[in-house]
C-alpha cells in the first residue's frame, strides 16, 4: 500500500507542476482555460471556479490544460477572432505557454534537491582512495580531498569527474580540491588504459555530503539539476546515434523503483528522502521528454508554432489533425514498448 500511494503521489505532483506551468502562463498571456485536469479517463471529481473547471481523473499518469481555441474546426471563425483564444495570441505567447510546462518540472526538481540538500548536505565529489604510484598519487591527490573543479569547470557529480578523466588520457588536468578547509590546486595527467585508451588517474571516486549556507545550497540545487539534465541529454543523443543501448523505463519500472526504495530504506524518513530523489530525477526526465519534437508533446507544439510563424498562418486543420494523430501513435507505441520491456 505504501508503494501504491507513493507511486500515485509522485505522478500527481509531477503532473501538477507541469500543467500548472501551462496554466499560469496561459492565464498571464490572456488565454482562456476551459479545464485544468490531473489524470486521464473518467472524472473522480471536479469543481468550477470562475471560467475554469478543475478536474481529478481516474488514471494518474498525465494531465492536461484545455486552452480555448486549441481544438479548432474548419468553420470555427471564433478561434481566430476571440481575443482570449489560443490562435489569436502572438507567437511569443504561444511559445511561452508550451515551454512553461517543462520549465516547471525543472523548478520542481530544483525545489526537491534543495530540500534534500538542506537536510543531508550538498553532495560533493570526494576522493575515497588513491592507488600508490598512480598519476593521482604522483600529483599529490589525497584521500578525502573534495574535488571542486577541473580546468576551471565546477564538478557537481562523481560521474561527471569520471567522464572528464576518461576523455583526457595524457592531458594535463588542473584540479582544485578542498582539503581541510583550504583549496589546493593539483596538476594531474591521466594515463591511458591499455586496450581502451581511456584516461585513468588511479583514484576511487565517491560522494561526500557537505553542509552549506542557504544561497550555496540553492545554487548547488540548480547546478545539480542542470547537470542531471545535461547527462540525460547526452545519453539520449548517444542512443539516437547508436552509441548506447536504449535503456528506458515506464510506469511499471517506476513502480518497481519505488518498491525497491521502500524495501531498501529502514526508516520512513529515509524512504521519503529516497522518493524525493527519485521524483527529482523523474521530473528532470519529464522536462526533457516533453521538449522532444514529437507531435502532442510540448516540443511538438513548439515545432508547430515555429512552422506557423514562418508560414505567417496556421497549418490547415486537416494537416494538424494528421500531425497530432501521428504523435499520438508514436507515444502509444513507445508506452507499449517500455511497458513490455519493464514487464518481461
Amino acid at each position: 500500500m505504501e508503494t501504491i500511494i507513493s507511486f500515485i503521489v509522485v505522478f500527481a505532483v509531477l503532473v501538477l507542476f507541469h500543467e500548472l506551468g501551462h496554466f499560469i502562463v496561459a492565464k498571464l498571456v490572456g488565454i482562456k482555460v476551459h479545464e485544468f485536469s490531473i489524470g486521464f479517463g473518467p472524472r473522480i471529481g471536479h469543481r468550477r471556479i470562475g471560467e475554469t473547471v478543475y478536474s481529478l481523473r481516474g488514471v494518474p499518469l498525465g494531465g492536461y490544460v484545455r486552452l480555448a481555441g486549441l481544438d479548432r474546426s474548419e468553420d470555427d471563425n471564433e478561434v481566430y477572432t476571440d481575443p482570449r483564444s489560443y490562435y489569436s495570441k502572438p507567437t511569443w505567447a504561444k511559445l511561452a505557454t508550451f515551454v512553461a510546462g517543462p520549465f516547471m518540472n525543472i523548478v520542481l526538481a530544483v525545489l526537491l534537491y534543495f530540500t534534500i540538500f538542506s537536510v543531508v548536505g550538498v553532495p560533493a565529489v570526494s576522493v575515497m582512495g588513491v592507488l600508490p604510484e598512480s598519476p593521482a598519487d604522483l600529483a599529490g591527490l589525497q584521500e578525502n580531498d573534495i574535488v571542486v573543479s577541473v580546468n576551471g569547470r565546477r564538478v557537481e557529480m562523481a560521474l561527471e569527474l569520471f567522464e572528464i578523466i576518461n576523455a583526457n588520457p595524457g592531458k594535463e588536468l588542473q584540479l582544485v580540491v578542498s582539503r581541510e578547509g583550504a583549496e589546493v590546486q593539483v596538476t594531474a595527467v591521466p594515463e591511458a588504459v591499455p586496450g581502451t585508451g581511456e584516461g585513468r588517474l588511479g583514484i576511487e571516486i565517491g560522494e561526500a555530503k557537505v553542509k552549506r549556507g542557504l544561497l550555496q545550497t540553492l545554487s548547488a540545487s540548480v547546478a545539480y539539476t542542470m547537470e542531471i539534465f545535461r547527462m540525460i541529454t547526452v545519453f539520449l543523443w548517444r542512443v539516437l546515434t547508436g552509441r548506447a543501448a536504449a535503456e528506458f523505463t515506464g510506469p511499471v519500472g517506476i513502480f518497481r523503483a519505488i518498491r525497491q526504495t521502500a524495501e531498501a530504506t529502514p526508516t520512513f524518513s529515509a524512504f521519503v528522502m529516497g522518493i524525493m530523489v527519485l521524483a527529482a530525477y523523474l521530473s528532470t526526465n519529464l522536462a526533457l521528454f516533453n521538449l522532444l519534437p514529437i507531435p502532442v508533446l510540448d516540443g511538438g507544439w513548439l515545432v508547430l508554432i515555429i512552422v506557423e510563424a514562418i508560414r505567417g498562418k496556421p497549418v490547415s486543420v486537416e494537416h494538424e489533425a494528421i500531425y497530432r494523430f501521428v504523435g499520438f501513435l508514436m507515444i502509444m507505441a513507445l508506452f507499449v514498448l517500455v511497458t513490455l520491456k519493464d514487464v518481461f
